[in-house]
């Protein structure tokens, strides 16, 4: 039996289909926690006109954000690897996102005080580094999970 050029068109279109939407519940995890996982490596905060950088992993703030950032990675590969029907998991990494984005702000909000301190110090040279800003966009990222609806899995 012979198949037809446009229905072998037809099936791997329809894999690639298959393929993409279940993989795609699990891409704003991956992307989302390796920006927030990379944001709490990167400096925070730089003294000495970027000789010193200060990292965000040295502190508990910073070592919070890469745990939350991992469990968003995990949660990713496992999301690809094997989607789920419930909604309960989506919602919940996209609240977790959400406080991300706002722990993120509230910590970039202290860095401009402490910036604006040190600033009265000629000597220090202190300037912002991306690492906040990083994980804040990761964390919009892992919040985009509010959006995802649940995976349809065929039976």
């Amino acid at each position: 039996m012979m198949m037809c050029p446009d229905a072998d068109a037809h099936l791997e279109l329809d894999m690639k289909r298959s393929i993409m939407a279940r993989a795609f519940p699990g891409l704003p995890l991956l992307l989302g926690g390796t920006g927030i996982m990379a944001g709490a490596v990167l400096p925070w905060m730089t003294l000495l006109a970027g000789l010193h950088p200060l990292r965000g992993i040295i502190g508990l703030n910073g070592k919070l954000l890469f745990g939350v950032g991992a469990i968003c990675f995990l949660a990713g590969v496992t999301l690809i690897a094997r989607p789920m029907k419930t909604h309960l998991l989506p919602a919940s990494f996209g609240f977790a996102g959400a406080a991300v984005t706002v722990m993120t702000a509230w910590l970039i909000g202290g860095m401009q005080a402490m910036q604006a301190d040190l600033g009265r110090n000629p000597m220090t040279l202190a300037q912002p580094g991306p690492g906040l800003l990083v994980a804040a966009a990761g964390g919009v990222i892992v919040s985009l999970m509010l959006l995802v609806p649940a995976a349809e899995t065929r039976s």
